[in-house]
């Protein structure tokens, strides 16, 4: 008899470790921002084997984040104002959409084969820390910069 037929015949195949959830993606981009937002999708990347195919829109996004409360700066003044915020966490959501159009059918798959998802919270939390820290240094650098320049005109 032979043997080998005993043997699985998957064994070679790497199984991809399950994404985090939309509902991180989504909520790490209301609470902390297009950053928090770019930063679960860049794990969700590496998580699933895409990081070197999503680099680029990665490095798009996030600068899109850097830049955001430069634009908001030089669009509205008063980017603290209620309708600056308001302006952009929708925008940060918009990009939460976008990027979750890169993925939509990795979670289709793992939706379609009952994939176990990973806790989201710790990860979701730290992408908001980290996008909040860096929102306040970059606000606090498009207002220095801004802020000289219409004082100087």
């Amino acid at each position: 008899m032979n043997e080998s037929l005993f043997e699985p015949s998957l064994q070679q195949v790497r199984t991809e470790r399950p994404l985090y959830s939309t509902t991180t993606l989504f909520m790490s981009a209301f609470f902390g921002g297009a950053l928090g937002g770019v930063i679960v999708f860049a794990v969700n990347a590496w998580r699933g084997s895409r990081l070197a195919r999503d680099s680029v829109w990665i490095v798009l996004a996030a600068a899109f984040a850097l830049g955001l409360p430069f634009l908001m700066l030089a669009a509205l003044p008063e980017v603290n104002s209620g309708t600056g915020r308001i302006l952009m966490r929708g925008l940060a959501l918009l990009l939460a959409g976008a990027l979750y159009l890169r993925h939509r059918h990795l979670f289709r798959a793992q939706d379609l084969f009952a994939a176990r998802r990973p806790n989201g919270w710790p990860l979701g939390l730290a992408a908001i820390a980290i996008a909040f820290v860096v929102g306040l240094l970059t606000s606090e650098a498009a207002q220095n910069l801004l802020g000289s320049t219409a004082e100087g005109a």
